[in-house]
């Protein structure tokens, strides 16, 4: 497979990179791929799309989720947008580097996907910081209570992953999904009250985050 593989910080890199002065679309012979890894709005995807299209090269929609650490355990997901021919393509390129390969559709619902994927996992961070902060008021040892809740119903990724998780993108993550919501024409509150909540939750994470693991005690 001939491609290149994009995993830049937004969409105005990511369109720089491929479609702008000296881009990939200057120099990919007809018939290439090119892989877009970043985390972009699905319409980012879309409009590449269209300008590969009038070069004969091809776009793999291919955003990643798991976090750093998956990426050097070789444990990310990967999920695809693209026709069946594209992904088939580009599926051995990221088993590479990712244990599950998912193809969720046409090109732009990779990225709709990884929106999703972050916005469940912002809801989850959200909570484990309001119940984190309840349950250090009541007097109960949080590490304890974590234990307890990662083998009931209140499990989640976030909770399992709190030392390690960030919230450092968690804003533009959600002004993704925001954007979605209003070309959408929908109403949704508790993705509004989660967009404005993670403008504080990447201070308290870094400052003073509800010590879930018990970390902090034996420091």
């Amino acid at each position: 497979m001939t491609s290149e593989t994009l995993a830049k910080p937004g969409p105005d890199e990511t369109m720089a990179a491929a479609s702008g002065e000296d881009g990939l679309l200057e120099t990919m012979e007809p018939g290439t791929v090119i892989a877009v890894s970043s985390t972009v709005a699905p319409n980012t995807v879309r409009d590449l799309e269209k300008a590969a299209a009038r070069k004969g090269v091809y776009v793999c929609d291919a955003p990643l989720c798991r976090g750093r650490w998956a990426a050097d355990e070789g444990t990310l997901l990967a999920l695809l947008g693209g026709t069946d021919a594209v992904v088939e393509r580009a599926k051995p390129v990221y088993a590479a580097f990712s244990s599950d390969i998912h193809h969720l559709g046409e090109v732009g619902f990779g990225q709709f996907a990884k929106a999703m994927n972050n916005f469940l996992l912002w809801v989850n961070g959200i909570a484990l910081i309001e119940a984190g902060r309840l349950s250090e008021a009541v007097g109960i040892d949080l590490a304890k209570l974590r234990q307890a809740l990662l083998i009931s119903s209140g499990k989640s990724q976030a909770l399992e992953d709190w030392d390690r998780m960030s919230f450092t993108w968690a804003l533009k993550d959600m002004q993704l999904v925001s954007n979605m919501t209003d070309e959408a024409g929908l109403s949704l509150p508790i993705m509004g009250a989660i967009k404005e909540l993670t403008k504080d939750a990447r201070r308290i994470k870094a400052e003073n985050p509800p010590d879930w693991t018990g970390r902090a005690k034996e420091s």
